[in-house]
């Protein structure tokens, strides 16, 4: 496999004062490569800051985090609505949620019901992002609560003032009883500036009985899940703060290779400025990818 390349020489271009403080909700994650924010905190790019409430997934996070130095830390909370709420706990740890599975959904789909056995219900109380002050100012959110997402968000409208990207799982269909769908999460992030950029992925499954048979549980018709992608409103950009506008360059450069945002952004830094921030960019991506071009001017 090759090295993953370093983000050092993007980061130091960007001029970018401090590292970036990146907020991840919901830190357990599946076996492999680490979280690219986990990577940038390796090379002094970024502060990561996690939250994982299952006491052992927080432990063996901080122990695999323990030789990076101060930069990675991982706190044991649930974060919603700072009342006291149930952790439903299942068979699979990454399918545990402050709300219930909906078995009338996920009955229906292989490999989905048989995730989310519950095996036992830890009353806990949740914290309000809002209340943590070394969570801010929080230059990316990435949210991954099964289903608690909007109550974070509800509890985090402080936070979101200095966020620049934000990717949260969403779900289009009632997997955890009586939780907030998509359409509940984008009103919410919409209304606090943030606009929807895409999707990273979307993920569902075959209603049982049928299936592909070269994958079997590859949807046929039915999506159920994705992670959202946000970004502040970029046509307020003029608005922006000029750590807004860096923060967001490197995220969506890095995550998401959303280029043409990045040169738009870029291009509000020259208006400040008088630089050639884009113009440099541009040249650099042109370079990268031979199937990109420029726009054609329109003759006169």
């Amino acid at each position: 496999m090759e090295p993953t390349p370093s983000v050092r020489s993007w980061f130091d271009f960007l001029q970018l004062k401090r590292p970036l403080r990146c907020l991840d909700v919901g830190a357990l994650a599946l076996a492999g490569e680490p979280e690219p924010w986990v990577r940038w905190a390796i090379e002094g790019c970024a502060e990561v800051i996690g939250f994982e409430p299952l006491a052992e997934e927080c432990e063996r996070l901080n122990h695999q985090a323990a030789a990076q130095g101060g930069a990675i830390r991982y706190l044991p909370w649930a974060l919603g609505d700072g009342q006291e709420h149930t952790l439903h706990v299942t068979n699979v740890p990454m399918t545990s949620s402050l709300y219930p599975p909906a078995r009338a959904t996920i009955d229906l789909f292989p490999a989905l019901g048989e995730l989310m056995q519950v095996e036992g219900e830890v009353a806990l109380r949740t914290r309000r992002l809002d209340d943590l002050e070394d969570a801010r100012p929080a230059d990316f959110l990435k949210l991954d609560v099964q289903g608690a997402e909007r109550m974070v968000l509800e509890h985090a409208t402080e936070t979101l003032r200095d966020v620049a990207v934000l990717q949260s799982e969403v779900e289009f269909v009632e997997i955890y009883e009586g939780q907030p769908l998509f359409a509940d999460v984008d009103r919410l992030l919409r209304s606090q500036g943030f606009c929807f950029l895409r999707f990273a992925y979307t993920m569902g499954r075959p209603f049982r009985p049928l299936r592909q048979a070269a994958n079997p549980n590859a949807a046929l018709s039915q999506l159920l899940w994705a992670d959202a992608i946000y970004v502040r409103d970029f046509r307020q950009r003029r608005r922006w703060s000029e750590r807004q506008l860096k923060a967001a360059a490197f995220l969506l450069h890095e995550l998401y290779g959303a280029f043409d945002l990045v040169a738009l952004l870029l291009g509000e830094l020259d208006r400040r400025q008088a630089s050639a921030w884009q113009d440099c960019y541009l040249g650099s991506v042109l370079l990268s990818r031979p199937d990109l071009a420029l726009e054609t001017p329109a003759p006169a």
